[in-house]
């Protein structure tokens, strides 16, 4: 299987480049990428771009990388929330208006099915996101994000921090952080920074 996915690399990206963004134009969204990796035990993609039109609830989305390392492997014993080992997301936009949301499939009234969904355990991986930018339009206002960074490391310390937060009936925080302390299913945060000249210890 090793040797199937070396040879046929190149394949696969383009599959996915190809298959990929007309998926999304059929879904009313122009899209286009880049990605790289051995597939089989690491992907990245990068220059992601990611437009709407005047219907959709994603207006618009920009990623310069979103990377992933996994173990395959893993997935026999330990299920598929003990697969990947590292998440990266580096210079996230993102304009999304849920004003603008989707007919829902079942009739008004009516109520989904008792079934239980069962979810897998999963092992925390080691988390790297940089610099994440959101406007999120709802009915009642606008919730913005901006330059929001979380790191969280199982073997060391990490941080978490966030340049503005703002959202309806919320008072605004300005240049948050704090620091985090993550086991493989457990996270912890210390002296969190809210406001200025104020802490919240742990």
């Amino acid at each position: 299987m090793v040797v199937a996915l070396a040879v046929h690399r190149p394949l696969v990206h383009w599959a996915l480049h190809h298959w990929g963004t007309r998926a999304a134009e059929r879904a009313g969204y122009q899209a286009d990428w880049t990605s790289s990796g051995s597939v089989f035990g690491d992907i990245a993609f990068g220059g992601v771009r990611i437009a709407g039109d005047d219907r959709s609830v994603v207006r618009a989305l920009t990623v310069e990388q979103v990377a992933l390392e996994y173990d395959l492997w893993r997935w026999r014993s330990g299920g598929p929330g003990a697969v990947v080992d590292r998440v990266k997301v580096r210079r996230l936009e993102a304009d999304i208006d849920l004003t603008r949301r989707a007919p829902k499939d079942t009739v008004a009234g009516e109520r989904p099915g008792n079934s239980k969904v069962r979810l897998a355990a999963v092992r925390l991986p080691v988390i790297e996101i940089e610099n994440v930018s959101l406007r999120l339009r709802q009915p009642n206002g606008v919730i913005e994000v901006a330059d929001f960074s979380l790191t969280l490391d199982p073997a060391r310390a990490g941080a978490i921090s966030v340049a503005r937060f703002s959202a309806p009936g919320m008072p605004e925080l300005v240049d948050a952080a704090g620091t985090t302390r993550a086991t493989t299913d457990s996270v912890t945060l210390e002296n969190v920074s809210l406001w200025p000249e104020t802490t919240l210890e742990r």
